[in-house]
């Protein structure tokens, strides 16, 4: 296990909060493990324009939005 901070949304530059946050319509069926939950917790930066999403936790949620823009 890495003993690096876990990413945040201070993490990422031009990253603004959702404007009008809706609950999905359809949960998915996965059952996250506390193994899986921890590696989740501590965040994914994309290193390149391949890699389509940054994530980050805040609570026990893991905001969505969109893809990374790299414009």
């Amino acid at each position: 296990m890495t003993t690096e901070a876990p990413l945040t949304r201070e993490s990422f530059r031009r990253l603004h909060p959702i404007n009008t946050p809706r609950p999905v319509s359809e949960l998915p069926d996965r059952v996250w493990t506390d193994e899986d939950w921890d590696r989740i917790r501590r965040g994914y930066r994309a290193r390149d324009m391949d890699e389509k999403w940054n994530v980050f936790v805040e609570g026990d949620v893991l905001p969505t939005s969109g893809p990374v823009s790299w414009s």
